[in-house]
């Protein structure tokens, strides 16, 4: 976490964000046609059956508005690995969303969710940030946790506990990044998508409307309003007073339905924002 209270992005080299995005959007593939997927330096690379699928998925997804979107490195895992922030460049924008995605590893369909919606275009007056991977490390190794072996969504300093929730509150690089965006953003609403679970949830009962938007648009149901110890979601509303939605995804897999049904759903809470 930054010490002078402000947020330090370093940009990505575009021929690094381009492989990045392929493998993601590979991954997707492989699971929908068949192929086998192998973890490579944190994201996956397809092999076997599917590769013509795969790779037009991962042109479509490879190639976002570069006029709306920039990526920033907004802090690095325990193994070094960079945590990337996607944003809109917006200076005159009123309201903004953050979207985080992939805080535990073996959610594979979610990573290729976060990718996808850095593609989508953002109205005028909003600015929108994305992190499709907050776990890169269990997301190399197909694990919920990070590299050592703490559950990220239970590490977040509100209602902590040593039982799950790792040596102290925020001992985790992954969670003080997360925790330094939130904190320097203030976003207007921040969503947190996780699996399998099937429903949206307003974590902040102010911000139901738009939580019932993505579910009607997305095909999940709406769940009251819910808590849960060290979680992102929860911290960012009971903590840090700051709007927040928990979406759960039906699979802990890759499929195209997935991945457009959460498209759908963010751009029905951006029209309703």
């Amino acid at each position: 976490m930054c010490g002078d209270g402000e947020l330090r992005t370093e940009p990505i080299p575009e021929r690094v964000l381009t492989r990045r995005r392929l493998f993601l959007a590979a991954a997707a593939g492989a699971v929908m046609t068949g192929g086998v997927a192998a973890a490579e330096g944190g994201f996956d690379q397809l092999r076997g059956d599917g590769l013509a699928t795969a790779r037009k998925r991962a042109e479509r997804l490879a190639t976002p508005d570069r006029r709306r979107w920039e990526a920033h490195r907004i802090g690095t895992s325990v193994e070094g690995r960079p945590i990337v922030a996607h944003r809109t460049v917006r200076p005159d924008s009123r309201k903004s969303v953050l979207v985080v995605a992939a805080v535990h590893g073996d959610e594979r369909g979610v990573a290729p969710v976060g990718v996808e919606l850095t593609t989508v275009p953002i109205p005028t007056g909003i600015d929108a940030w994305i992190v499709p991977v907050a776990n890169p490390d269990g997301w190399a190794r197909g694990s919920r946790n990070n590299a050592r072996d703490v559950d990220l969504n239970r590490n977040f300093p509100w209602w902590w506990t040593r039982a799950d929730g790792g040596p102290t509150p925020a001992s985790e690089p992954e969670t003080q990044a997360l925790m330094t965006l939130v904190e320097q953003l203030r976003p207007t609403v921040t969503v947190w998508i996780h699996q399998p679970y099937e429903y949206v949830s307003a974590v902040d009962p102010s911000v139901e409307h738009l939580a019932r938007a993505w579910a009607g648009a997305a095909g999940l149901a709406y769940e009251p309003p819910i808590a849960q110890h060290g979680g992102g979601e929860t911290w960012t509303y009971k903590t840090m007073r700051l709007p927040s939605i928990l979406v759960e995804g039906t699979t802990r897999d890759t499929s195209a339905d997935e991945t457009s049904a959460h498209r759908r759903g963010f751009e029905a809470l951006l029209a309703a924002l």
